[in-house]
């Protein structure tokens, strides 16, 4: 019985699939006219050391700040690159008044798995919603030859993007001018 066991286990080793397939981020089917592009700010986020458990924790509290603006930079960068905001900037805890303001704190980050909190709102003070996010990695995310060509939890920053892009598309453009000017207002 072992040998049986060990072929059909040696014939799965021998198909390494070293791809992982991420679904890109969508640019708009229509281009947004610009008047109703959206601003956004996206706050560094809190590297959530409090759920470190000290002893047991593979990470320490400073690789935590470091991976929390990783974090917020991939955010910021996966949103610009679709093409559906308008200006996207990481702003230091809320300074800067803008139309869309995200945040968000960092729940598990062990290198093979990321959970992030997110939180959005809009410049009239309503939250649009708050949700966790979550990914596992594969083996071969951290791969060289992959690693070159995507960052190992894009996946997780796409449907980011992709939540606040369909979120902000069923508002309608009354409505997004309306929190256009009011980010104008405050400023």
């Amino acid at each position: 019985g072992l040998v049986a066991i060990g072929l059909p286990l040696a014939g799965c080793n021998s198909h390494s699939v070293r791809t992982v397939s991420v679904e890109a981020t969508r640019a708009a089917p229509v281009p947004i006219p610009e008047h109703l592009l959206l601003d956004a700010g996206i706050d560094i986020f809190d590297p959530g050391i409090e759920y470190l458990e000290e002893g047991k924790s593979t990470t320490t509290p400073s690789v935590r700040k470091a991976e929390a603006v990783h974090t917020t930079y991939n955010v910021a960068n996966t949103m610009q690159n679709t093409g559906n905001w308008g200006a996207v900037r990481i702003i230091p805890t809320a300074q800067s008044e803008t139309d869309v303001y995200v945040s968000g704190k960092i729940v598990k980050s062990d290198g093979e798995s990321l959970t992030l909190k997110i939180t959005v709102r809009d410049s009239s003070e309503k939250q649009w919603y708050s949700r966790t996010y979550s990914d596992t990695l594969s083996q071969y995310a951290y791969d060289k030859s992959l690693r070159q060509k995507q960052e190992p939890f894009q996946r997780l920053y796409n449907d980011i993007a992709r939540d606040m892009e369909d979120h902000m598309r069923r508002i309608p453009a009354l409505q997004r001018e309306e929190l256009r000017e009011i980010s104008k207002l405050r400023f």
